[in-house]
């Protein structure tokens, strides 16, 4: 959650300009032993440059299909045959796609049959929105560790539905919202993948997430750039843990303040990094409360949240 929330413990991550710099000592503020701050540094680094340098970085490449279904629902302009006719032709992607429109999340009252019918009802708005749900369901939120990649994947569409309302609230464009609160963690999956795969030697559990919560940013906005996903989706990755104050002498990201708010909101009903929720108190919260989301203005977030955990467990 965010590190600004008063409930919430702070998160420190690599500079996305530089990953051979010396990590803040905030960053292992829990842990007094400088031996461990160096393990988990030198952890971290390894991660960092594995996924994103070099000529050819660790991260997912998207089929042609996914790829171009991507660069599709980013035209502002695309029609619903346009849709239709890309994605048609993939039957995984279908099947995909038919599941997310029949979910509660998208409920019509009736069961869509036909992908031409998903594509009717939903409209291009939302039918952007699963198409870029079902790709970054296949292509991110897979591999062993079933239970985790469950609540990241859940984490990340509450966060994406969420983003929408808080955009719309704030008056900020939101043709990519749910795109930017979809992807805000991206980089997590793929670290713990890699770290699944090539384990660090010697490291616990604990210093793993450690690393993970320091890098993530970096990485998911490699992946952003990756993928060539639009300029504030990659803002929203980058700067959702620390919209103010940035290490690279950025100002303040409105974007990343309000995908941290949508975060925060997620969190309440426990759509989070773990099953518990994180209650919003009755004094406010402080992510929220500078966005003026507080009182009646932030009930209808916190009914939607409601809305949205008991959609997403159905």
């Amino acid at each position: 959650m965010s590190s600004a929330a008063s409930n919430v413990p702070r998160r420190v991550y690599l500079r996305p300009d530089e990953v051979s710099h010396e990590i803040d000592e905030s960053a292992t503020q829990a842990d007094s032993a400088e031996a461990r701050a160096n393990r988990v540094r030198q952890i971290a680094r390894e991660a960092v440059t594995k996924l994103t340098d070099g000529r050819k970085p660790r991260l997912p490449m998207l089929p042609n299909v996914a790829a171009r279904a991507m660069e599709v629902a980013g035209n502002p302009d695309v029609t619903v045959r346009e849709l239709e006719a890309l994605i048609q032709p993939d039957p995984m992607l279908t099947a995909r796609i038919m599941s997310i429109a029949n979910s509660p999340l998208y409920g019509r009252g009736g069961a869509i049959r036909s992908l031409r019918n998903a594509v009717m009802q939903l409209g291009v708005g939302l039918m952007r929105d699963v198409l870029y749900q079902s790709v970054a369901e296949a292509h991110i939120f897979r591999g062993s560790a079933e239970a985790r990649l469950r609540r990241e994947r859940l984490h990340a569409v509450a966060v994406g539905y969420l983003a929408r309302e808080v955009f719309t609230l704030l008056g900020i464009g939101t043709e990519y919202a749910f795109l930017c609160g979809l992807m805000h963690d991206v980089g997590r999956p793929l670290i713990w993948q890699f770290f699944e795969e090539t384990p660090p030697a010697g490291a616990s559990d604990e210093d793993m997430t450690m690393a993970v919560e320091m890098t993530h940013p970096h990485v998911g906005a490699a992946v952003i750039d990756h993928w060539r996903l639009p300029a504030l989706v990659k803002e929203a990755v980058r700067r959702h843990h620390k919209y103010r104050d940035f290490d690279d002498g950025t100002g303040y990201a409105q974007v990343g303040h309000a995908v941290a708010a949508a975060e925060r909101v997620a969190a309440h009903v426990g759509l989070a990094d773990d099953d518990r929720p994180q209650p919003i108190s009755e004094a406010g919260d402080q992510v929220l409360g500078e966005l003026g989301l507080h009182g009646d203005a932030l009930a209808p977030l916190l009914q939607r949240a409601e809305d949205l955990q008991r959609e997403l467990s159905a």
